[in-house]
């Protein structure tokens, strides 16, 4: 038999760190003891991968340190202006090391230099002995490292989808071969190095040039033949592309203190490693990287005899030690076996939660899926293109039967494709959805991906729900039986923890009985005349060009793009000479509350137009939108979201219509475009009246205030009466309005 060729993987680490750490919510994965994992958990996710489908015999992994390097000292510009990293990203490139020293995977830095020159190091070193090389780097300077033997794999989205980067593949991205790609690099620049490239040279033209004159060099001294507003910009940048050059040559000849031997994949200490995932609290993970080793003979006790993933569970620690909590009721994924209409009925007296999939459209949804779970994990999945007459009739009736309890995450989504099929569903004992927003009212991600990974250590990945990082989570496994499961093992996390302050009687006789009229409201919708919204969006536009026409006007200029912030920077800072505002990112800032700053100090009239141009520009979008969400019945059908805000208000979405002006004239014609609809006699308008501020006066047991609620007074003008010491009827609207801010913000914690 031959030998297996050798083939070196090598991984810039910082880049694909900063990647899986923006791939993934730091909110979703935090430590008990408060460190963020995210970049860690992709990382590791990605190499993972990495090692499964590209087999290699030895694997590096390099590093950035912390500081300069001789690039910033030749130009301290060099990759200057870079946003400062987020405070949850620190503290996780120190624990992708510990990780991988437990792996024992070699990590590599080089003081004053960067990881792309360690990489170009090793990949010239291997390639001399005989190796294939896959290099892994987010950085487009990698590219020149590409040849027969070396392949560079660019991230496209997250660290899940790698772009395969053979000679081939970069001249057909970048128009010219590896060998060329730095010096077009040189010429067309590089944002994320903060290197300015050479002025009217793009890609396409860069391209050109270097086919025509084979090197950047050779191109720079022909720059005076070139000719035209290009080519004398080549010449009196030619030192800008020199430099641009020096910097992004890699490094292919440092002595880094590792022999290639040195870097083969060897065998991991399960006691060694163990530790360290526990500490990241990676359970399921765990389970797949002690798989992954035991499958290529990798993974070995303290003795150093291998050991077998047949010998045992390979996610339970030696001697039952580290435990999972949530051992009583972690699953064993199997699927029912039920093969006639008896045995269905039968199967689902022991049913506890279900998920389905689809599309969840109030106007008209669509039910691909229908996942329903046992406690211990066995599952009936269905396609609805395969459910027979005789299940059909049986799962209908399941569903609907108030008595079958049933756990569920976001009910009304459900409800929604289930009607698609005119099928109800009632016997909801624990919307999860709701359990979590009443347990945590300020999270900011309440979806099963990231509950799951927050409060149960379990990867729920499914493309749907998180994202960037798709995952194995068991062989054959349909992904709705792991959500379904993975959803009441939450229900018993946290109604408990509800039961502590009467959360749980919140949920069934508030929360959960909403959903249901939610349900209703919004398959119902709201009718608009669509006669009146067109008038509308023709209204607008007309405005829109009217005060577009006047701007250009008041500057002379009809080329100008009012929406782009770069042009008004110029003209506004530049050509009026108005005094620079804010500093952004970008420049100056234009927003509103900028130009109403500098509108007084203009004496042009151009930001009086442009103000009225940008606020009938939204007009016109909050009538597109209407339009566009407008269904085949002629209603809209908004989502109410019930589980946002922390102060328990419903939001809508799709579209939204609490955004929708009031306070003026034009705001009121849209809202005049509202009407019953077929069908429908009136339109029904309800409110809270001050409700904050009767739950203020009953739980302070101010008599003044339930005084003046039970007497039907204006509170916020009774209350500034007290403060102003004056009657009721002599308070301005400017002092009552005084008044309700101070008091909604002490409502809602803000301190004197």
């Amino acid at each position: 038999m031959s030998k297996t060729k050798s083939r070196l993987l090598v991984i810039d680490g910082h880049s694909m760190a900063f990647r899986a750490f923006f791939a993934l919510p730091a909110d979703s994965f935090q430590t008990e003891a408060g460190l963020h994992t995210n970049a860690v958990y992709g990382f590791t996710t990605m190499l993972l991968k990495l090692l499964s489908d590209q087999q290699p015999t030895h694997l590096a992994i390099a590093f950035d340190l912390p500081g300069g390097t001789f690039r910033t000292r030749e130009y301290p510009e060099y990759k200057a202006g870079r946003a400062e990293t987020p405070p949850e990203f620190i503290g996780q490139v120190e624990a992708i090391q510990d990780l991988m020293a437990a792996l024992s995977i070699t990590c590599l830095t080089k003081e004053d230099y960067e990881a792309d020159d360690i990489l170009a190091s090793l990949s010239a070193q291997a390639v001399d002995q005989g190796f294939d090389v896959l290099v892994v780097s987010g950085d487009r300077d990698a590219m020149q490292l590409v040849n027969d033997k070396v392949t560079v794999l660019y991230p496209t989205t997250g660290v899940s989808k790698l772009d395969v980067m053979t000679p081939q593949r970069v001249e057909e991205k970048y128009l010219v071969p590896p060998s060329l790609y730095p010096a077009l690099a040189a010429l067309v620049g590089e944002d994320a190095d903060n290197l300015p490239g050479v002025p009217m040279w793009g890609k396409v033209t860069a391209a050109r040039y270097l086919t025509r004159y084979g090197s950047l060099e050779e191109l720079l001294k022909h720059a005076e033949d070139i000719g035209g507003k290009r080519g004398q910009s080549l010449v009196e940048h030619r030192e800008v592309a020199r430099r641009n050059r020096k910097l992004n040559r890699l490094v292919d000849d440092l002595r880094l203190g590792v022999s290639l031997n040195s870097l083969e994949l060897a065998s991991v200490d399960r006691q060694t490693l163990e530790p360290v995932l526990d500490a990241l609290e990676f359970n399921t993970l765990k389970t797949r990287i002690l798989k992954h080793l035991s499958a290529r003979g990798l993974l070995r006790d303290a003795t150093g005899r291998p050991l077998d993933e047949a010998l045992g569970d390979a996610g339970a620690a030696p001697g039952g030690a580290q435990a999972s909590r949530y051992q009583d009721v972690e699953p064993t994924y199997k699927s029912a076996a039920v093969d006639d209409e008896k045995a269905l009925r039968a199967w689902l007296e022991s049913a506890v939660a279900l998920d389905v999939s689809g599309d969840d459209n109030p106007a008209g949804g669509r039910l691909d899926t229908i996942t329903i779970v046992t406690r211990e994990g066995e599952y009936l999945h269905r396609d609805v293109s395969e459910i027979s007459p005789a299940e059909d009739a049986v799962l209908r009736q399941w569903l609907a039967d108030e008595k079958a309890a049933k756990t569920i995450f976001n009910a009304k989504s459900a409800a929604h494709m289930l009607a698609s099929v005119d099928a109800e569903l009632a016997g909801v004992e624990t919307d999860v959805l709701l359990t979590a927003y009443l347990r945590f009212p300020d999270a900011r991600r309440l979806e099963l991906s990231a509950l799951a990974q927050r409060h149960l250590k379990v990867d729920v990945s499914a493309a749907s729900d998180q994202g960037e990082l798709s995952l194995d989570l068991g062989d054959q496994t349909p992904d709705g039986a792991i959500r379904a499961h993975v959803t009441w093992r939450l229900a018993q996390r946290f109604i408990p923890e509800l039961h502590a302050f009467a959360g749980d009687q919140l949920l069934r006789e508030v929360e959960q009985p909403v959903t249901a009229l939610l349900i209703a409201m919004e398959r119902a919708g709201i009718g608009v005349d669509q006669k009146i919204l067109s008038e509308l969006a023709s209204d607008f536009s007309a405005a829109a060009e009217h005060a577009k026409k006047e701007a250009y006007q008041a500057i002379g200029n009809e080329v100008v793009n009012l929406n782009s912030p770069k042009q008004l920077q110029k003209v506004l800072f530049e050509d009026l000479g108005l005094p620079p505002t804010r500093k952004t990112k970008t420049g100056y800032s234009t927003d509103a509350d900028s130009l109403a700053s500098l509108r007084l100090r203009d004496t042009s009239g151009f930001i009086e137009a442009l103000l009225a141009y940008r606020d009938v520009t939204k007009l016109g979008q909050t009538v597109a939108g209407l339009q566009r969400f407008t269904a085949e019945d002629g209603r809209i059908h908004t989502r109410f979201q019930q589980a946002i805000a922390a102060t328990g208000r419903l939001s809508s979405t799709d579209p939204n219509l609490q955004n929708i002006p009031m306070r003026t004239a034009e705001g009121r014609r849209i809202r005049q475009a509202f009407v019953p609809g077929q069908g429908y006699q009136a339109l029904l308008t309800v409110d809270y009246s001050q409700i904050e501020m009767r739950i203020m006066a009953h739980l302070s047991g101010d008599e003044a205030l339930i005084t003046a609620f039970r007497e039907g007074e204006d509170l916020h003008r009774f209350v500034a009466g007290e403060v102003f010491a004056k009657p009721t009827d002599q308070v301005t609207g400017e002092e009552r309005s005084r008044v309700k801010a101070v008091s909604y913000g002490l409502a809602y914690g803000l301190s004197a």
